[in-house]
């Protein structure tokens, strides 16, 4: 597989009467398509390094005819560090401008994993061309807040060919993966992307262990160990429900990663929580009542109705405390 984080560009061709700029370059558009999509109209910039600027990030992994020549296919991924939710991607084939635009909310579990985010950041499109033994397909993130619109890259497509009659039809062999979802729960084992919701974690021994994308929606994690572990883009949605003490309650968070984490109502009361880095986490509703939150990291995180440390509800960031 590519890496998700690179990028790609190719000669441009343009085509029609009227255009719009891309990266310094232009893009045939009908008059038409201009006016109902004013908001692409504007220079685009080179896809960003994954979440670093206020330029989208992402890449045109791959683009391709079917063997009648009519049907491209085109994969990828976009983000924008400054958008809520999915961002949309603008497709040009021969430099025509497609409609609608592709909204890219698809799974991408590579691009989470490379880069601690974007975990449904993936378009995957098919498209009806005119009949052609060749096309060019140009994709470009429309950016979210402040920043400029982002190309994806350029590709040639060509028409797959057909299998000869009666031949053997060809296997797709897919790697094993590399994590092991029931390896035993130990300091620094890799359960990236396991789903571990509603177990029953109490007193697990998991510092250093990489965590990347995982789910522990509803699990019991009381007295557990995560110190120095790297829960980038992991899912503690609803972690608890109805618990006075809370099943973070003596939970060891110390040096964690939650870079992009999902911790909307997370019940995280009495953790220690010292050097974390909660860089764009979502920390809506948690309730960090006597945490011992130090010495942390919180660019870009959402504070909603977050209880801190000394009981007082902010949308802003708590101050740090010692319990």
């Amino acid at each position: 597989m590519n890496d998700p984080a690179g990028s790609t560009s190719a000669p441009i061709r343009s085509s029609g009467v009227s255009r719009i700029p891309l990266r310094g370059r232009r893009f045939g558009v009908a008059a038409s398509v201009v006016a109902a999509l004013a908001v692409v109209a504007a220079a685009c910039m080179p896809a960003s390094a994954p979440w670093t600027s206020d330029v989208p990030s992402g890449r045109l992994d791959d683009a391709s005819l079917d063997a009648s020549g009519t049907k491209l296919s085109l994969r990828g991924w976009a983000g924008d560090r400054n958008a809520s939710g999915p961002i949309r991607v603008a497709v040009y084939v021969n430099g025509e401008m497609q409609l609608p635009l592709v909204l890219a909310d698809r799974s991408r579990p590579d691009v989470l994993a490379a880069t601690g985010a974007g975990a449904r950041s993936g378009f995957d499109v098919t498209l009806q061309v005119p009949k052609s033994s060749k096309v060019q397909v140009c994709a470009a993130a429309v950016n979210v807040g402040p920043g400029d619109h982002a190309l994806l890259g350029c590709l040639d497509a060509t028409p797959v060919a057909k299998a000869a009659p009666n031949a053997p039809k060809s296997t797709t062999t897919t790697a094993v993966p590399v994590v092991d979802c029931d390896a035993e729960l130990e300091p620094g084992v890799d359960l990236s992307g396991c789903d571990l919701s509603g177990v029953d974690l109490e007193g697990a021994q998991l510092s250093g262990a990489t965590l990347v994308g995982t789910s522990f929606q509803g699990a019991r994690l009381l007295d557990a160990d995560f110190s120095g572990a790297d829960l980038r883009g992991a899912d503690f949605d609803y972690l608890i429900t109805n618990a006075d003490l809370g099943w973070w309650s003596g939970t060891t968070l110390s040096g964690s990663d939650f870079t992009g984490a999902d911790l909307t109502g997370a019940t995280m009361r009495r953790s220690a929580l010292m050097f974390v880095i909660l860089d764009s986490a979502d920390l809506t509703g948690v309730d960090l009542t006597d945490a011992a939150l130090v010495d942390f990291s919180a660019a870009g995180t959402i504070w909603s109705d977050t209880i801190c440390p000394d009981g007082t509800v902010s949308d802003e960031a708590c101050e740090p405390i010692r319990p």
